[in-house]
């Protein structure tokens, strides 16, 4: 539990040849295999460092929404979230100009207004969004549910 000191993470990355490096986090079996996009002379089939921002920022927006669905005992039945990234090319340099996240949001019937407060604060509060330059929004897709 988090205890108001610095938090420090990290991974680790080794090379392995023909463009292709590994990456591996701490205290993780699982290696991820990366490359640079075809697009700047990499290799099709692996993570580029490009898929690797929007999936830390999806994952952690994921993490966010779900640590106060908890706590407000929202009662989601299924979440899903696509991300796209714009790279641009500007005064020399590719940077993200626009990242957009699509999440998709089950929930049970009456739950919409208690879903939209949740997600109003996972957008306020995600660590990785919250540390880029550029503007992460959001486009939500609300679809009631039911249980059985």
């Amino acid at each position: 539990m988090y205890k108001g000191e610095p938090l420090f993470f990290k991974t680790s990355l080794e090379w392995k040849g023909d463009g292709i490096a590994r990456i591996k986090g701490k205290d993780l079996d699982k290696l991820l295999e990366v490359s640079p996009p075809p697009e700047f002379g990499g290799e099709e089939g692996f993570w580029s460092p490009e898929e690797l921002l929007l999936a830390a920022v999806n994952s952690c927006f994921f993490a966010t929404f779900i640590y106060y669905a908890e706590r407000l005992n929202l009662q989601l039945i299924h979440f899903r979230s696509e991300i796209k990234g714009r790279v641009e090319l500007r005064e020399g340099k590719f940077v993200f100009t626009e990242i957009t996240l699509y999440p998709e949001i089950t929930l049970k019937k009456g739950e919409e207004d208690k879903g939209k407060t949740i997600l109003e604060k996972a957008k306020e509060k995600c660590i990785i969004s919250n540390s880029l330059q550029v503007k992460v929004n959001v486009v939500p897709r609300f679809i009631p549910g039911t249980y059985k």
